[in-house]
């Protein structure tokens, strides 16, 4: 397990590297985000096989909608409600500085 997660790692600081030191340029871009997408719905795909097949999964379909369900939902509400108290946070201290500028 622990091997997959290195392996993931290095892949992705692999792809980073090469991504920042521009050795892709827009045609390759292009080809870059058909693989990517292709492989999205491929690993979209075989999770649905995945889960499918799973007889657990099957049997808790319900119970396990309405958790993500709620879960998602509190994810979405605390967020908006975090954003609101950063962005008046910031507006205020913003508002502050420019009013203490001008004295």
């Amino acid at each position: 397990m622990i091997s997959r997660f290195i392996l993931y790692l290095v892949l992705l600081f692999i792809g980073f590297i090469i991504g920042a030191r521009g050795f892709v340029n827009n045609k390759n871009k292009i080809v870059i985000q058909k693989l990517q997408y292709v492989s999205l719905l491929l690993l979209l795909l075989f999770m649905g096989i995945r889960i499918g097949m799973d007889e657990k999964v099957l049997n808790n379909l319900f119970s396990l909608g309405i958790k993500a369900f709620v879960l998602s939902s509190l994810s979405v509400i605390f967020s908006i409600i975090f954003v609101k108290l950063v962005k008046g946070f910031i507006y205020n201290s913003i508002t502050k500085g420019e009013s203490e500028s001008e004295l």
